[in-house]
């Protein structure tokens, strides 16, 4: 089985701009961006994700494809643009579990084509987490969604689409699908919406629900480990990976992060 990757990252303050800044304080200083890392893509994946429509021209022709947020519309790119994952940022990548990537490449291509937007005031849902709607309708033929809920949408598309409904459009499909908590009598620190998960409390919420393993380390490592990686289910398997050449995320320098 090909694996592809859950990756979480953070910039330096001085590279963010206004807006994600306050990002930054809405997540509590912590990371501030997920997204999805696929190595070793197939040829046929290699030019369904090399069209303009739904790419980065870093992204064409590359065997190896992150997919984010780029202009604030979800997008492939290389996860050697340096112009979004800066050298001075920090990625930790974890292996999405029990499902081939050749699924969550084909669930990102189809979040592609929907062309949902990022509005910024959807991270005001990772405040009042227990808010049951979103503070901004949605853009596009997607529910709203930051990368993270994007992320989550992603993956549950890729193992099944979750219970009862679409994982695009009902986030209840996607909690039930992936196993995750939410907001209740018996579970008050749980977010309502998707929209209302922080960046590392998703991860979390993902690792104990077994939906993603312990960390692997930079991109060149899970590049290397994607046909025979062995899941890990331990949060602390191996050490934090810092921005080197062997784990970078890219981020646009002026996009929200």
């Amino acid at each position: 089985m090909r694996t592809a990757y859950f990756v979480l990252s953070k910039w330096p303050w001085d590279e963010l701009n206004c807006s994600g800044k306050v990002t930054r304080v809405c997540v509590g200083n912590s990371e501030s961006h997920v997204g999805i890392f696929i190595p070793n893509c197939t040829e046929s994946e290699i030019r369904l994700h090399s069209d303009p429509s739904i790419s980065h021209p870093s992204a064409r022709e590359k065997r190896h494809v992150c997919f984010d947020y780029i202009d604030k519309r979800p997008r492939f790119q290389s996860f050697e643009n340096e112009r979004y994952y800066t050298r001075r940022s920090v990625v930790l990548v974890y292996p999405i579990l029990g499902v081939d990537a050749s699924r969550v490449h084909s669930a990102c291509l189809e979040a592609a084509m929907l062309h949902p937007y990022n509005m910024f005031l959807y991270r005001l849902n990772a405040v009042a987490w227990c808010c049951p709607i979103s503070f901004c309708p949605a853009i596009g033929a997607m529910a709203p969604s930051t990368c993270v809920a994007l992320t989550l949408r992603i993956i549950a598309k890729a193992r099944g689409g979750g219970t009862g409904g679409d994982a695009f459009h009902d986030d209840r499909a996607v909690q039930d699908g992936l196993g995750l908590s939410r907001f209740g009598v018996l579970t008050p620190c749980q977010p309502s919406t998707l929209n209302g998960y922080t960046p590392r409390s998703s991860l979390q919420a993902l690792q104990t629900s077994r939906v993603v393993g312990g960390l692997v380390g930079g991109f060149q490592v899970a590049i290397s480990a994607s046909t025979s990686f062995l899941p890990s289910t331990d949060p602390e398997a191996a050490p934090a990976a810092s921005n080197t050449n062997e784990a970078r995320v890219p981020f646009l320098n002026f996009i929200v992060r």
